[in-house]
């Protein structure tokens, strides 16, 4: 493919994206678009032991997450070096459905674009076409976060996976549960529930069929073809 873009990235590489509750012994990779929101909002009131339903503003900016005295932002190599033995989990998504709701969110909603997404010659409001056939040519290295691999974020060289939980946005509800109960058996305090937050678009099935051809299907499947073999091994062209 162009541009190495289906070359496994080293993780270390990849911009400060993990959340550390540096007294609770949890880490979180975040990974946008994949709920990455909520589950923010559902760590700050862990950090600061409040109740569930009270409002927390900033948790979905990451000066939030610099600023804040019990909590670290970093990335692959620091988090290897000192917290290698806090409980790690992250969240994933169908890159299909992942990547039209990053178009949705960012080229259609949003009144301005990231700089790193101006970088990669993408424009507001273009066809989604054009914008799947940038980011089909466009390696991790290169790509605005929202873009990148999952893998490229949670798997190292050899294709092995740091976090020991993964769970799947398709089935939220069961999967949020499954880590509730990891936690409890690693004498870890449970999460409470997984609000909504930052909610703009439902899982539709039929997008893929709606919006991708069978051209775009094949450069998104190449593009992102760790991401479908180490997650959804079950999806084929």
């Amino acid at each position: 493919m162009a541009d190495g873009s289906n070359k496994a990235t080293n993780p270390n590489k990849i911009k400060k994206n993990i959340i550390v509750l540096k007294e609770h012994n949890i880490a979180y990779v975040r990974i946008p678009k994949v709920a990455n929101s909520s589950i923010k909002f559902v760590l700050a009131h862990r950090m600061l032991d409040v109740p569930e339903d009270k409002p927390i503003k900033g948790t979905t900016k990451d000066a939030y997450w610099r600023k804040a005295e019990k909590a670290d932002l970093v990335g692959y190599q620091d988090f290897r070096k000192h917290y290698k033995d806090f409980f790690c989990f992250s969240f994933v998504r169908n890159p299909f459905d992942r990547l039209m709701a990053c178009y949705n969110n960012k080229i259609i909603e949003n009144p301005s674009l990231t700089g790193a997404m101006e970088e990669m010659g993408l424009t507001l409001g273009m066809p989604f076409e054009e914008f799947v056939n940038i980011v089909a040519k466009t390696p991790d290295g290169k790509s605005d976060v929202h873009l990148r691999s999952q893998a490229g974020m949670l798997a190292r060289r050899d294709d092995s996976i740091f976090p020991q939980f993964i769970g799947y946005l398709e089935k939220m509800g069961e999967d949020w549960a499954r880590l509730k109960d990891v936690m409890t058996e690693r004498g870890l305090k449970p999460f409470g529930d997984l609000p909504s937050i930052n909610v703009r678009r439902s899982d539709k099935k039929d997008d893929v069929k709606t919006f991708y051809t069978d051209e775009l299907r094949e450069k998104v499947f190449k593009r992102y073809e760790r991401d479908f073999r180490l997650f959804y091994p079950d999806i084929k062209l």
